[in-house]
């Protein structure tokens, strides 16, 4: 199963995000923290917008 989030971020709070130097690093934790499949960087209305995409092993 995959699951597909998007998290849309105000653009004020999002530019003082990726300015952080840390911000990549913070990233790639959470990224191998959560076994994400994919993540992308888009602008959506103005807002900058994360999309997260997760693979799911279903047992039945």
């Amino acid at each position: 199963m995959r699951v597909l989030v998007r998290a849309m971020i105000p653009i004020v709070q999002g530019s003082k995000m990726v300015k952080d130097p840390n911000f990549l690093k913070n990233r790639e934790d959470y990224l191998q923290k959560f076994s994400c499949e994919a993540s992308y960087f888009i602008e959506v209305n103005g807002n900058r917008t994360w999309f997260l995409l997760w693979i799911f092993q279903v047992q039945t």
